[in-house]
């Protein structure tokens, strides 16, 4: 189970790691550190095979300890959250709005159906409907304690 946990937030962390280098974000960092992390905890070719798939070079990654990645995935979650409640600001962009509904969207469906992923997509489709201004509330109850601590930390911070 730990393995298709793995590969799948590899994915996520490919994923993220192109669009935000794409777009010049200080996140393709954190992206490319989680993806070095994960590279602890799937076979070795299996995770080069994965980043052929996003024609990503292995050699720009280095692993980190558990505590670094656990960090890590924070710091990647929070960045995530910071998007959605601004791109839920009225002064945000049209285009700004549609990019994050876009890549949660996509990262919604990147996460499988396996019950240990659930959490991180029931996040993404928390922000989601944050982000459309939808009920998010009843969501939220449903959350990773953690990841509900991110998101409530950054509404007080926007406030």
């Amino acid at each position: 189970m730990k393995i298709s946990i793995s590969i799948a937030a590899l994915k996520l962390f490919c994923r993220a790691f192109l669009i935000f280098s794409k777009i010049g974000s200080r996140y393709a960092n954190k992206a490319k550190e989680l993806i070095a992390r994960c590279r602890k905890k799937i076979p070795e070719d299996r995770f080069q095979a994965l980043l052929k798939e996003f024609e990503i070079d292995p050699k720009i990654f280095d692993p980190e300890d558990d505590e670094t990645y656990r960090k890590m995935a924070m710091q990647f979650f929070s960045g995530i959250t910071a998007q959605a409640v601004t791109a839920s600001k009225p002064e945000t962009s049209a285009e700004e709005i549609e990019q994050t509904r876009a890549q949660l969207s996509q990262w919604i469906d990147d996460v499988k159906d396996d019950p240990h992923q659930q959490p991180v997509k029931h996040y993404f489709q928390m922000l989601l409907a944050y982000v459309n201004k939808e009920d998010y509330q009843t969501l939220l109850q449903n959350i990773d304690p953690e990841l509900k601590e991110i998101f409530e930390n950054r509404l007080n911070h926007d406030q």
